[in-house]
């Protein structure tokens, strides 16, 4: 706001005044000047609070404008973090539900990338299947002399002294024959550590089949020590397995064999426990003389472990 003093005139014979009229004059002017002064303090006042009352209502319009945008993007914002969350939730499903059908699929390609590699290799390098049948064949000879055994053993006491001898035999002709396909295969590419860990395996197994062919070695209180040595040449195999584990480190094939050729060993190693201890017939005499004693129970372990170990050569 903008104030104009009224203009002052004076005449020329002003300047005549003596002293009396000029102290009336210079009254007149601090009166004037002191007005003008006044009003204009007012004025500026009036400003300053119609400013001030401008200014509290417009920041109060303000402050709500404010709290009504905080509270909008409040709300948006919870919106978006749930459906962010909802959205993160889905991703990752959709991840984990991905990188199980690409694992399936890298797993499928493998497997048949293998079978088309080994189907090539077969035609030009053909594999040798022979310690397959060696493993068959001990199978049956073990089996076959069992059988015979059972049945031919009660025929007079110098049969059975002889029968029993060979069921023994057969016990340990299949453990002997049960490292051959493990090891050649397991070892192809090392000739020289193959045919050591075989000619150490049959020497072995040789050993043991002599002690099994003695008469002393026939008699009752020796089952356990029988049971012992069936399972000290079974745990042999360790050595070689572990060997083959290491130089096979990551082969899918031969670390599902192995998984598998260690089920048969602890089945091995049950059936002989079960056949040391006389369980369960020692816990109730009579009550198992016709089935499910100890040494029917030591022929089922022995037929499932060998089942156990085709699947691991399959």
């Amino acid at each position: 706001m903008h104030l104009k003093p009224a203009p002052l005139r004076l005449g020329a014979e002003a300047l005549r005044l003596g002293a009396e009229a000029l102290v009336r004059l210079e009254h007149k002017l601090v009166a004037y000047g002191k007005s003008n002064v006044l009003e204009l303090l007012q004025a500026v006042e009036a400003w300053e609070q119609r400013v001030v009352r401008y200014g509290q209502g417009q920041l109060g319009a303000l402050e709500d404008r404010l709290g009504a945008l905080e509270e909008h993007v409040s709300r948006i914002g919870r919106e978006n973090l749930q459906e962010l969350g909802q959205l993160g939730e889905r991703i990752r499903s959709y991840g984990a539900s991905a990188g199980a059908e690409l694992a399936a699929g890298l797993s499928t390609v493998e497997r048949a990338v293998h079978d088309a590699l080994a189907a090539a290799l077969e035609v030009r390098w053909p594999v040798s299947r022979w310690p397959i049948y060696v493993f068959t064949a001990g199978a049956m000879v073990c089996l076959l002399t069992s059988a015979t055994c059972h049945l031919f053993g009660c025929c007079a006491a110098h049969v059975t002294a002889v029968l029993w001898r060979f069921d023994y035999a057969g016990i340990a002709v299949l453990i002997v024959a049960s490292f051959f396909p493990p090891v050649y295969y397991g070892f192809l590419c090392s000739p020289w550590t193959r045919l050591t860990y075989l000619i150490v395996t049959s020497l072995l197994g040789l050993s043991t089949l002599c002690v099994t062919l003695l008469s002393q070695f026939q008699k009752t209180e020796w089952q356990t020590y029988r049971a012992l040595l069936f399972v000290a040449l079974g745990l042999w195999g360790l050595v070689p397995g572990l060997h083959g584990w290491l130089a096979n480190a990551g082969e899918a094939a031969f670390t599902q064999a192995l998984a598998l050729d260690l089920l048969m060993g602890a089945i091995y190693i049950g059936g002989a426990a079960i056949y040391a201890t006389r369980f369960p017939e020692r816990w109730k005499p009579g009550a198992f003389d016709v089935a499910f004693h100890s040494h029917q129970l030591f022929h089922v372990a022995v037929v499932v472990a060998a089942c156990v170990h085709y699947k691991a050569l399959s």
